[in-house]
């Protein structure tokens, strides 16, 4: 074996080999015993190096990447006269468990940290100003009713446990009469490390609403209901814990299917599609057990300055 050959496995291999005469493989087991990887080029689609026995014959293992071209190491061991195999690996990892991302689902319970009580997460819109990836549901879900701070927590309950998905990042204040309202949202800012899933169908537009249109929503309290508009610019009057009764204007108002109620306390904030196309067409906020009361969601896409 020449000193070229030895310096050629040297430098591709490992910084010291300890063996005298290949291909003696008393030599090229200690070989694979003290071998380290240098930090250079090629070195690095090498990540192991051992000896094994086939048919009472010592065999040199490399392990080495999945791109690995092997061909120019091949001629090289071959006039050297080693037996040898390659193993393909995509390289090798500690085996500490790597927690995956954490999911939330449109439709779910969600909250500000500081509610008492639960709303729903109604889903997923885009901020028309920033990259922010945002979840929609009402002010006083979100918004604590106006008070909320920006970047303050929300809570999300995921079945198995509360944790936090982001921060409050921006409403529509709910006005004191004698002013009159038109909207109740509000929407947070999601941690990059979630994965943001629909509980149905990810609508892909916003629709105003029509008299007599078929409509859903998903909340948490009464879950997947069906139900019709039966107006679609109601003028009413809400009581707010805190804030007193307060004046709205162009609501949609919902009746549910078969007598059933569209939606219960603790379903603000669901979105309200067109169930033939799947179009978001409101979003829940108040009701009496038998009507809904829902903000039309081009009027909060306008207002917030977002889209889905």
């Amino acid at each position: 074996m020449t000193n070229k050959n030895i310096s050629y496995l040297t430098n591709l291999l490992a910084q010291k080999i300890v063996w005298d005469n290949v291909p003696s493989f008393n030599k090229a087991a200690s070989f694979g015993e003290a071998y380290t990887i240098l930090d250079s080029g090629i070195d690095k689609k090498i990540w192991g190096i051992g000896v094994s026995s086939e048919n009472s014959s010592k065999i040199l293992e490399l392990f080495v990447g999945m791109k690995f071209n092997t061909s120019n190491l091949r001629k090289t061991l071959n006039k050297l006269n080693i037996g040898y195999r390659f193993i393909k690996t995509n390289g090798f990892k500690s085996y500490a468990r790597v927690q995956s991302k954490p999911s939330i689902v449109s439709g779910n319970p969600a909250k500000h940290f500081k509610l008492n009580g639960w709303g729903t997460l109604g889903g997923y819109v885009s901020d028309n100003l920033s990259n922010y990836r945002l979840a929609i549901s009402n002010n006083h879900v979100f918004g604590l009713s106006n008070s909320a701070k920006v970047n303050d927590k929300i809570l999300y309950d995921t079945g198995a446990g509360i944790i936090a998905i982001g921060g409050f990042y921006k409403k529509i204040d709910l006005l004191l009469p004698p002013n009159i309202n038109t909207i109740d949202a509000a929407v947070c800012w999601i941690r990059d490390d979630i994965q943001l899933k629909w509980g149905r169908k990810k609508p892909k537009s916003s629709l105003n609403p029509i008299v007599g249109m078929e409509v859903y929503k998903v909340g948490i309290t009464t879950g997947y209901t069906e139900g019709f508009i039966s107006n679609s610019s109601f003028r009413h009057r809400v009581r707010y814990p805190g804030l007193g009764t307060l004046n709205f204007g162009s609501s949609i108002t919902i009746l549910g299917k078969a007598g059933f109620p569209f939606s219960l306390p603790g379903d603000s904030g669901s979105l309200v599609f067109r169930k033939k196309t799947n179009e978001i067409v409101g979003i829940v906020f108040a009701g009496d057990g038998t009507y809904t009361f829902a903000n039309i969601f081009k009027n909060v896409e306008a207002q917030l300055q977002i889209s889905i």
